[in-house]
């Protein structure tokens, strides 16, 4: 496993520091001038530039992944909270397949332990995705149902002022709604 980089090796504030600036849009001279400031001053210009590069690359995945999920959730309806879980979901996985795909003194090394709190929350991700879907096929199926029901309704309605018999009724169900006689 390779040598954690100078960026990494600084305390979690500062490095959430850095990635908050360059989410924000700041350049990396704004970003080691800040660092300066806060009495960090054994970064190198290029290791930050190695770092924001590395952030720019995520940040375009999220972005990217995001719009895809967003659209395909567009397909599924307009709930916010399924967009915002399959957004998630997308978000993790290319968070994970950047990582597992990034090359020697690339991306981020993960210790054991936080490989199985990313496992266990795709594990989760999933689980409550799969929910979600079931979820939105028994709302389907009551609005299917309610919706024969109705029609059903209106069906006897419109027999019952034209004088169809019983037996014309169950047919146009029947026909019509896949009703059974």
């Amino acid at each position: 496993m390779s040598r954690a980089s100078t960026i990494d090796r600084l305390p979690s504030e500062i490095r959430e520091e850095i990635g908050r600036l360059r989410r924000e849009g700041h350049q990396i001279d704004e970003i080691l001038a800040h660092l300066r400031k806060l009495g960090v001053d054994h970064i190198s210009r290029s290791a930050l530039g190695r770092h924001t590069k590395e952030i720019d690359a995520v940040l375009e995945d999220i972005r990217r992944h995001r719009a895809m999920a967003e659209a395909i959730a567009s397909v599924f309806g307009d709930e916010v909270e399924s967009k915002a879980l399959r957004a998630n979901v997308e978000v993790l996985q290319a968070l994970i397949s950047r990582t597992a795909n990034a090359g020697p003194g690339e991306g981020a090394a993960f210790e054991p332990k936080e490989v199985q709190a990313l496992s266990t929350a795709v594990n989760q991700l999933s689980s409550a995705a799969s929910r979600d879907a079931e979820r939105v096929m028994k709302i389907e199926s009551r609005a299917i149902e309610k919706a024969k029901r109705e029609a059903a309704e209106a069906v006897d309605r419109v027999a019952a002022r034209r004088g169809l018999s019983a037996e014309v009724k169950a047919e146009m169900k029947a026909e019509f709604l896949g009703i059974a006689r």
